[in-house]
């Protein structure tokens, strides 16, 4: 059974690493983080936090920040199967824990 502080860690982990790839999904679209902003009617900074990992996208926000971005929102969905996968393997998580 995972202990609350790796639960923690590992949500702080995941969050940086899918904020790093929706930076990256951005910049390969030619969006500015100012556009995000405008899109999702939110603040430039709270765009910037999401990319740093420092504040997670909400499930609900995915779909704008998808379209703000010109991408499908299974995009973004796909790169979070990805990452967790990714991010569990190497730290010997099982899907079952």
């Amino acid at each position: 059974m995972e202990t609350n502080i790796k639960r923690k860690r590992r949500y702080l982990d995941l969050n940086k690493l899918l904020g790093r790839r929706l930076a990256q999904i951005r910049h390969e679209s030619g969006v500015k983080q100012e556009e995000v902003a405008d899109a999702m009617d939110i603040k430039r900074p709270l765009v910037s936090k999401i990319e740093n990992g420092h504040r997670a996208l909400d499930a609900m926000e995915i779909p704008d920040y998808a379209a703000a971005i010109h991408v499908e929102p299974d995009v973004i969905f796909s790169e979070i199967d990805k990452i967790v996968i990714e991010y569990d393997s190497r730290t010997g998580r099982s899907a079952q824990s």
